[in-house]
């Protein structure tokens, strides 16, 4: 990829490389039960891939989760199968999340997103306003459209608190991506590293219970991109935790000892297994 696409597309480069190299972790067997099961990679509203012989319209959010794995593991999309689904959901009648989901699955199959996507962004930048977390997922949103997001802008965004694993994790991405020597950056590393559990993973906040997978992979994608390495025994221990995640099913749950799973979570196992493979340099800020 050139250098130029690469930097333009840094975020979801990093995305993309994790989740490649977590379906490169995996056996065989498993790898290729998932390419079975996601089948075109359209997703029900309980987040379990689609057949043709299923009912029911997909949910555009697991759906794109699903086109995300679909990636990964070499899955064929069905471009026409998701285009008749888009059509039949006109974006103008979504909430603002499934909205842009609407506009990044336009843009893998060759549609114009853009005006779908300017129509739900305003909200999603006033939720960043007091969730770090949202307004990460609105710049994710922009590069899968094909928009740069000004990741050192975002990097000055106050007062950018957190409570949660995931909004320290969406802090220290920016702060990674953005370059910037910010204070909330390495604070928000500290912050997250005490949420490691022993036995593996990590939990959402200092009083949950338990560690969770969406917390495990937020909280390990962004120590990648701030260029943390865990050592061989966190490593197992994590790798252990997510292999207790997997259901009966042959899918992820976001607890271990779940009867199902879905592609949602799916997509974060992968993303946890994978992303000690795409630590980026820290880049100096604009001046």
């Amino acid at each position: 990829m050139p250098a130029e696409t690469t930097d333009r597309f840094r975020l979801t480069t990093a995305l993309r490389a994790a989740l490649r190299a977590g379906a490169e972790l995996l056996l065989p067997e498993a790898r290729e039960d998932l390419r079975t099961a996601l089948g075109t990679g359209l997703a029900s509203s309980r987040g379990v891939p689609l057949t043709d012989a299923t009912p029911g319209e997909p949910d555009l959010y697991y759906t794109l989760f699903a086109q995300w794995l679909g990636e990964a593991l070499d899955v064929p999309i069905d471009t026409a199968r998701l285009r008749g689904a888009l059509a039949r959901q006109p974006a103008r009648y979504l909430d603002p999340v499934h909205r842009a989901c609407h506009a990044c699955l336009a843009a893998r199959v060759d549609a114009a997103p853009r005006l779908r996507l300017l129509c739900g962004m305003p909200r999603v930048v006033l939720a960043g306003l007091r969730d770090p977390y949202a307004l990460f997922i609105g710049a994710l949103t922009l590069e899968q459209c094909g928009l740069r997001p000004c990741w050192f802008a975002l990097a000055w965004w106050a007062p950018w608190n957190w409570g949660t694993a995931p909004q320290a994790a969406a802090v220290l991405a920016v702060q990674s991506l953005a370059g910037a020597a910010l204070n909330r950056g390495p604070r928000a590393q500290a912050w997250l590293l005490e949420q490691r559990v022993a036995a593996g993973g990590f939990r959402c906040s200092p009083a949950a219970p338990a560690a969770d997978l969406l917390s495990t992979a937020t909280a390990r994608f962004a120590l990648a991109l701030a260029g943390w390495e865990d050592t061989d025994d966190e490593t197992r221990r994590l790798a252990a935790f997510v292999d207790a995640c997997r259901a009966p099913d042959g899918l992820w749950a976001g607890h271990p000892g779940l009867s199902r799973g879905d592609v949602e979570y799916t997509f974060y196992a992968l993303l946890a297994l994978g992303c000690p493979q795409i630590g980026l340099p820290r880049r100096d800020p604009p001046r």
